[in-house]
C-alpha cells in the first residue's frame, strides 16, 4: 500500500474545487492510502472524504494579504509546525498542493511533490528562479501542461512531470441566486460577463470600454457588458457597460456565469505560465468564452470548436460579430469543446520508482 500526504498549508479559497479533484483522483489511485493536511476549518469546504491527518492553528495566517514579509514569516512558522509535529517521514510521497518558493527552500525536503500554479512564473525571477531549482533538485515539480513544462527545461528546473489541472463540477444551470448591485433586468437579457479581477489587462478593458464600435456592437444586439473589478477601478461605466464591485458569492458568481451569453478573459501577457480555472469552467459547462492569446493558454485550442483567442481590442469586435451574426439555429445543441478526456487529471506517474 502507498501512502500519499496530501498538503495545503496556504489553503486558499480559491483553490478549493482544485483540491477536492485532485483528493478525490489520488483516492482512485490502486493501493493508495491518502491522509491530507490543511489549515483548520478549510476541509469541511472540500467535497472529499479522505482523512484529515492534523489541520494548522489559524495563528498562523494573517488577513492582511498586502504584506508579504509579514505572510511569508507566518508561512515559515507553520512549515516549521507541520516539520516538527507532522510525521510525513512515514509516508511514501508528499504532495504539496500550494507553496511559496521561498520560504520552501529554507527546508530540506525529499520524495515530495510540489504543484506549481503562481509559482510557475517565478521563473523570471533571479531569487525565485534560485529558488525552484533548489527544491527540484530532489523533489517533483507537477505543472499543468507541456508549455509549462517546456518553460521550465529551459531555466534548467529538473524533474518536471505534466498534470492536467483537471475540470471542475459544472454549475447548476437553475442558479437564480442574486446580486443587488446588478440591475434585475440584466439578468434576462444577452451580457458579456468578465468575472476575472485580479488579473485582467486593466488597460484593455479601459480601451474596449471606449471603443465606439463595441459601443455599436453592444446597442445593435441588444447587449450589456459586465466586468467585474476592485474598489479602486478607473473603468468609466455606461448605460450598457456595468462594473461590479460587490463580493460575489458563490452562488451569485454561478448565477452571472450561467446566464451570461460570453465569457471574456482579456488576461495581461503576464499571465503566462499559469492556466484559468474560468477557461475550464466555461468548458465543463459548455459557455462561449474569448480568451487572450497567451501561450500557456492557446494549447488548449485543440480542446476549442470555434475561435476564441485574441490579441486585441479589434480581434475581439470580429470574433464577437462573427458570434452574433451566426445563424441561430447552428448554435442550438452546438458543442463547443471536444476531446474532454484529455483534460482529465491523472497520476499514474507517482505510481512508477523513477523520476
Amino acid at each position: 500500500m502507498k501512502k500519499i500526504l496530501y498538503v495545503d498549508l496556504i489553503s486558499p479559497i480559491g483553490h478549493i474545487s482544485f483540491n477536492s479533484n485532485y483528493i478525490n483522483e489520488l483516492e482512485q489511485l490502486k493501493e493508495c492510502e491518502v491522509d491530507c493536511v490543511f489549515r483548520k476549518g478549510y476541509s469541511e469546504k472540500l467535497r472529499i472524504e479522505t482523512s484529515v491527518l492534523k489541520t494548522i492553528p489559524n495563528c498562523f495566517y494573517s488577513n492582511k494579504i498586502n504584506h508579504p514579509l509579514l505572510n511569508r514569516v507566518l508561512m515559515f512558522l507553520s512549515l516549521l509546525y507541520f516539520k516538527l509535529l507532522i510525521p510525513y517521514h512515514r509516508y511514501d510521497t508528499v504532495i504539496f498542493s500550494s507553496y511559496d518558493e521561498i520560504v520552501y527552500s529554507f527546508f530540506r525536503f525529499r520524495k515530495s511533490v510540489f504543484i506549481n500554479h503562481m509559482n510557475a512564473s517565478g521563473i523570471y525571477n533571479k531569487l525565485k528562479l534560485f529558488c525552484l531549482k533548489k527544491i527540484s533538485k530532489h523533489n517533483k515539480m507537477l505543472v499543468f501542461n507541456e508549455a509549462i513544462k517546456s518553460a521550465f527545461i529551459e531555466k534548467e528546473i529538473s524533474n518536471v512531470h505534466v498534470v492536467q489541472h483537471g475540470l471542475p463540477i459544472p454549475f447548476k444551470k437553475d442558479n437564480s441566486i442574486f446580486n443587488k448591485q446588478i440591475p434585475q433586468h440584466v439578468y434576462s437579457s444577452k451580457y458579456i460577463f468578465s468575472p476575472s479581477s485580479n488579473s485582467i489587462d486593466e488597460k484593455f478593458i479601459s480601451d474596449l470600454l471606449q471603443d465606439k464600435s463595441f459601443q455599436d456592437l453592444l446597442i445593435t444586439n441588444n447587449l450589456y457588458f459586465l466586468v467585474k473589478a476592485s474598489k479602486n477601478h478607473q473603468f468609466i461605466p455606461s448605460e450598457r457597460c456595468l462594473i461590479i464591485t460587490d463580493y460575489l458569492t458563490d452562488e451569485e458568481y454561478e448565477t452571472l456565469f450561467m446566464k451570461s451569453y460570453a465569457i471574456l478573459l482579456p488576461y495581461h501577457y503576464d499571465f503566462n505560465l499559469r492556466v484559468s480555472n474560468v477557461l475550464f469552467e466555461s468548458i465543463v459547462n459548455n459557455k462561449l468564452c474569448f480568451v487572450r492569446n497567451i501561450d500557456t493558454l492557446y494549447v488548449y485550442r485543440d480542446n476549442i470548436n470555434y475561435n476564441c483567442f485574441f490579441d486585441t481590442v479589434d480581434n475581439l469586435i470580429q470574433l464577437l460579430s462573427f458570434e452574433l451574426t451566426a445563424n441561430d439555429t447552428d448554435k442550438q445543441n452546438r458543442i463547443l469543446y471536444v476531446n474532454l478526456e484529455r483534460l482529465q487529471v491523472s497520476f499514474n506517474f507517482l505510481l512508477s520508482d523513477g523520476k
